[in-house]
């Protein structure tokens, strides 16, 4: 699993594009001391964001709703 620590919605950004672009997709997620989202595509690594921004947050819970 890569973990990637994101505090700016620049930065997840960046990084929710290569994720859509990769096929990845969010499978879980867990709100407590701070937040937590894992991103998954078959036959790859996992990959896990942790953030305590609440842009990120919601940004993150919107790539879910889609």
């Amino acid at each position: 699993m890569k973990t990637f620590t994101i505090e700016s919605i620049d930065q997840f950004n960046i990084l929710a594009a290569r994720l859509r672009e990769k096929g990845y997709k969010p499978w879980q997620y867990q709100d407590d001391n701070g937040f937590r989202a894992w991103f998954a595509k078959a036959g790859k690594t996992d990959i896990e964001v942790v953030t305590n921004s609440e842009d990120v947050r919601k940004a993150i819970m919107e790539i879910r709703a889609t």
